[in-house]
């Protein structure tokens, strides 16, 4: 987890989450932003080269990591959830 300070806003922002594809990272973003938390991209490496995404790091506000960390974690569970109920149908 790593943390920046953006002087003319005095706001630290930190990493939530480091993803290997801009887009993953540009979906939470929008998700974060509709629920009123701000969010920025970091672009942590090279861009796309032969079909390899390139690494971006998804940055919020210090004092709204934990809300975007419950949000973006219920998100997962679901998605997990929808995942084992869809394994279980074809196993039948």
């Amino acid at each position: 987890m790593s943390a920046s300070f953006d002087r003319i806003n005095d706001v630290t922002w930190i990493t939530l989450k480091t993803v290997p594809f801009r887009w993953e990272a540009e979906l939470s973003q929008q998700l974060l932003e509709s629920q009123g938390i701000a969010a920025r991209l970091v672009d942590l490496g090279l861009s796309a080269y032969l079909g390899v995404g390139s690494l971006t790091a998804l940055q919020v506000q210090l004092h709204s990591y934990q809300s975007a960390l419950d949000l973006l974690a219920a998100i997962k569970v679901d998605s997990d959830a929808i995942s084992a109920e869809s394994e279980s149908e074809d196993g039948s």
